[in-house]
């Protein structure tokens, strides 16, 4: 069966297999007259004549017979003077057509694609509903189902399909989600741009993924009525999630999700307020949290002990961070409501900390106690007075400490002998730094532009690939003379006080 987006079916009106079924009758007579087994056209000529001209009953279709065959001159690798048989064809009265095959497919209604209970094999756009009509009574779908436009009112025809080996996706679309009732697993399910209120019909939903390779993600996506997530309550089986651009959307009670996920990704939905719906969930690859205006808390993960990847972004009213994790390898905090870290109460190992435009954070002391982290930047926090002495830390890969306009003391590494890449640039409140006292092995380090820098404490180092001194107009010069003398590398020092070469 072929099909068009339109809904426009294409079938034989006369199955091959009905011909077969009559011509391998007549040859078991044939054969049966003649001692032989033959078929067609193997048969002796007489017997062929036999049988045209005087066929048993019981072969014959109801209401008619079909026509003797006429001579004719043979063809290639044909005896000469045997007869070609013509092709049989149902007289006008005949009221079974189907018996004899049809070269030319027709168009030709069909009032649905599966009998009761039935698998559509293949995937299908629906846009209107008669195409949506021919779904009717099919149990599974193997492949996608597409659903969008104006033109539905509501998906009552699928109420009895529990399946969808492929994705569900529900597009610009103006209808209501009724008639999902029994649907039971799909591969992948979007909503997108819809005027649904409720996700309520799909409350028997219970997996999502695990017949592709790709699949297992819910994305809800610009659907400008809905308010919460009530109605996928029941689900077990899912691999990510996508909730973005939700302009009502006030909470995501109502979802249930399996404790570990790979992906989270919440961005732009201006009036969520709650995360209640994620409790489940205690391990994660990567969880974003953008753009959520009216969030104040993370009260909904309060079971999450783990991620790959954590980012809060953008979300400038969120004040506590009341997450019990205890690992990350990237921690990204940018243009929060925080004042201090200390809501990480449970975090012990990071990889990354990037700390970016956050208007009220003053310290960041949580992160001192941290029994791992390799990179550190803290950039444009308006805000922040002092950085901590990360104790427990013996060696460091990056440490890039920028443009922070209140920054007086740190960071402190007391125990890094060796470190990659250290820039401490453009914090003008910035009075000493004493916290790289033993750093012996540097790849590169960059001091510069900190206007009120005046005590610099590098009394071990002793092999810098690049070492870059410049533009701090406090810093006396002749303290790095022990640097010029001690350190092997290519040193660069200059714009500090006393410097023959000023900054410009």
């Amino acid at each position: 069966m072929r099909f068009s987006k339109e809904g426009s079916v294409i079938v034989s009106s006369r199955p091959f297999a009905s011909f077969l079924l009559v011509a391998g009758a007549l040859s078991v007579a044939c054969g049966a007259r003649s001692g032989l087994d033959c078929f067609g056209e193997s048969c002796s000529r007489a017997d062929e004549d036999q049988l045209a001209s005087d066929p048993p009953d019981d072969l014959l279709p109801t209401g008619g017979r079909p026509p003797q065959a006429t001579g004719g001159s043979s063809g290639s690798g044909g005896s000469a003077g045997r007869p070609t048989p013509s092709r049989p064809t149902a007289p006008d009265d005949d009221p079974f057509p189907e018996q004899f095959p049809s070269d030319t497919p027709i168009d030709s209604p069909v009032s649905s694609f599966c009998s009761e209970g039935g698998t559509f094999d293949g995937s299908i756009d629906v846009s209107n509903e008669e195409t949506l009509e021919l779904l009717r009574g099919c149990s599974a779908i193997d492949g996608d189902l597409q659903i969008f436009g104006g033109g539905i009112r509501d998906l009552e025809p699928l109420s009895q399909l529990i399946l969808i080996t492929g994705e569900l996706g529900i597009t610009s679309y103006t209808g209501t989600l009724d008639g999902l009732e029994a649907l039971g697993s799909v591969n992948a399910l979007t909503l997108q741009n819809t005027n649904v209120t409720t996700l309520d019909p799909l409350r028997n939903l219970s997996q999502i993924g695990g017949f592709r390779s790709a699949g297992g993600t819910l994305n809800v996506t610009q659907n400008t009525s809905l308010t919460s997530l009530s109605g996928l309550g029941n689900l077990q089986v899912l691999d990510s999630i996508s909730i973005t651009d939700n302009a009502a959307l006030a909470t995501l009670a109502g979802l249930n999700v399996p404790s570990q996920l790979g992906q989270v990704s919440i961005r732009n939905n201006p009036f969520l307020a709650d995360l209640s719906g994620l409790e489940n969930l205690q391990a994660v690859e990567t969880l974003e949290i953008e753009d959520s205006n009216s969030l104040t808390n993370l009260g909904g993960l309060s079971g999450l002990q783990a991620t790959v990847s954590l980012a809060l972004v953008n979300d400038p009213n969120l004040s506590e961070l009341n997450l019990p994790i205890g690992s990350t390898n990237v921690l990204y905090l940018h243009n929060l409501g925080v004042t201090t870290l200390n809501g990480l109460s449970g975090l012990v190992q990071a990889q990354s900390a990037i700390i970016q435009n956050n208007p009220n954070l003053v310290d960041i002391d949580r992160l001192g106690s941290l029994e791992t982290l390799s990179e550190i930047s803290v950039i444009g926090n308006p805000s922040l007075v002092r950085l901590p002495e990360f104790v427990g830390i013996i060696s460091v890969e990056q440490v890039y400490v920028r443009n922070n306009p209140l920054l007086a003391t740190g960071p402190g590494y007391p125990l890094v002998a060796t470190a990659g890449t250290v820039l401490i640039a453009e914090n003008p409140s910035l009075t000493n730094l004493t916290g790289f006292a033993a750093l012996q092995q540097v790849r590169s380090l960059d001091i510069s532009r900190n206007t009120s820098l005046v005590q610099l404490d590098l009394g071990t180092l002793g092999s810098a690939r690049n070492l870059r001194i410049i533009c701090n107009p406090a810093l006396p010069e002749s303290s790095l003379e022990n640097l010029r003398l001690n350190v092997d590398g290519s040193i660069d020092m200059w714009g500090n006080q006393g410097s023959p070469t000023p900054c410009p």
